[in-house]
């Protein structure tokens, strides 16, 4: 009888390692702070498992989507190729791969209404209406009431979650533009991604130069702030759009908002 607890023991115990195992991070992926994470997107049930089980994440924000529809990759396709091959060439952009992901977050345990997905383009320029989206996002990684920790990704957590990260670290953390964008050259964002992804990097230095020009977000700012200031921002960033800029390391000379 003994001999028989002591297996049930051994058992279980290879069972829980077995679990833990299952676990695996995604790709690229690191902790900004204690409750927000970035990196790629979720590949399968261990990756989910992680997330939720592993890191308790309570909040996805998933910013693929936007490049399916993209026009310049539109030149290039039609929508039986999209459907068919995109995924091989730019993984998780489709709407089957989305709802896929989503569905292996809840059944890790996620609550479905942690799962957001505002879809950005990574390959033209900024929008207006993404920019909206932007100033959005900021706001739910900046709100204190919203369900922590999060976890952002775009297919490679590199240029979207790369972007966003570095706009988190200027507006509300009050990093230096050049050290927000050094870190999101290090996590992904280098050379060869610019040649494709390049109006990330015109975005953010319009905006933190006219975050700078306004001076607002110089210095960390009291949660109550964040909301209002963040619009002031993002309204002149809006009137400044559509932007010029090739890619590099430095900021370009902002436009004079009309």
């Amino acid at each position: 009888m003994r001999h028989m607890h002591g297996s049930i023991l051994l058992i279980a115990a290879l069972l829980s390692c077995f679990s833990a195992q299952a676990q695996t991070q995604p790709e690229n992926f690191h902790i900004v702070t204690p409750d927000l994470l970035r990196g790629a997107r979720v590949t399968d049930q261990s990756q989910a498992d992680y997330l939720i089980n592993s890191q308790h994440v309570q909040t996805v924000i998933d910013l693929q989507g936007g490049d399916l529809t993209d026009p310049r990759m539109n030149k290039l396709t039609n929508d039986a190729w999209e459907q068919k091959d995109l995924p091989k060439l730019e993984a998780g952009e489709t709407p089957t791969e989305i709802a896929t992901e989503k569905n292996e977050l809840e059944k890790a345990g996620l609550n479905p209404s942690g799962f957001q997905n505002p879809a950005l383009d990574s390959i033209a320029d900024v929008t207006p209406a993404e920019a909206t989206k932007i100033t959005s996002i900021l706001d739910e990684l900046a709100d204190p009431k919203t369900p922590r920790p999060i976890y952002v990704h775009c297919a490679h957590g590199a240029d979207r979650t790369g972007l966003i990260i570095a706009l988190y670290r200027v507006f509300v953390q009050g990093w230096a533009p050049q050290k927000a964008h050094d870190e999101m050259k290090a996590m992904g964002h280098n050379f060869f991604h610019q040649i494709f992804t390049h109006d990330m990097d015109q975005y953010f230095w319009h905006a933190v130069k006219l975050v700078n020009d306004s001076q607002h977000f110089s210095h960390k700012v009291a949660d109550a702030d964040i909301k209002n200031d963040l619009q002031i921002v993002w309204d002149k960033v809006l009137q400044a759009l559509p932007f010029t800029h090739c890619p590099g390391d430095g900021p370009p000379e902002a436009p004079t908002p009309p």
